[in-house]
């Protein structure tokens, strides 16, 4: 095993190795399931260092949801994301640029809000869920204002159908990528940004009158 106090340089390998490994254990299992001694033994760590840098499990948990959410909370908070996208297109293609660094992640956030009193719920809801919604409310009225977006249109089901039609792509990826037999990667999900946008804004049934509708077949 590594002792984490012989250098500094050390001491982060070891935190990165057991944020890594926890990652890949609570993808695998729910929280309950996955022990402290798997952790360590998968990230080939001394058990106690967990105690030291995280606290406990709990604490480890809200540590990995805080490190694979970083890109997405920081885009949350920039002074860029105040007004919001600058359309449809961009919302999406904002979420799968941040989702795409760890395409697994959706996983395991879906997982942690499902479960009752799941660890790291509360730590989800308070500084990605909450905020979020709040944003996207914020930005689609603004939009509505703008007469981007039809004024009867409910704010808060649009947000969710959003959220939907965001991570359901993720979240069976691989499977896509079997069916499809191309790669999941952020061609396609800039291709799949550009239709949302074509569905939601011209909707299905009448081709839109322009080349560009060559892009959407």
């Amino acid at each position: 095993m590594v002792d984490a106090h012989h250098s500094g340089k050390t001491d982060i390998n070891v935190r990165q190795r057991l944020l890594n490994a926890a990652l890949a254990c609570f993808l695998e299992d729910d929280f309950h399931r996955v022990s402290m001694r798997r952790v360590a033994k998968q990230a080939d760590a001394n058990m106690s260092m967990i105690y030291y840098y995280f606290g406990s499990k709990e604490g480890l948990f809200e540590e990995v949801l805080r490190t694979w959410l970083q890109p997405l909370i920081e885009k949350i908070n920039s002074p860029a994301a105040e007004n919001g996208p600058a359309s449809i297109e961009e919302f999406f293609r904002m979420y799968y640029r941040a989702a795409l660094v760890h395409p697994r992640f959706p996983l395991l956030i879906m997982k942690t809000v499902n479960a009752t009193n799941a660890p790291g719920a509360q730590f989800l809801c308070n500084t990605v869920l909450e905020r979020g919604r709040k944003s996207g409310v914020k930005w689609i009225r603004g939009m509505q204002n703008e007469g981007k977006i039809a004024p009867d249109i409910d704010p808060e089901l649009l947000r969710i159908a959003a959220v939907s039609m965001s991570m359901m792509p993720m979240l069976i990826r691989d499977f896509l990528a079997q069916q499809l037999d191309e790669p999941i990667d952020s061609e396609f999900f800039d291709r799949l940004a550009l239709f949302y946008d074509r569905i939601l804004t011209h909707g299905i049934v009448k081709p839109i009158e322009s080349t560009d509708n060559q892009q959407m077949r």
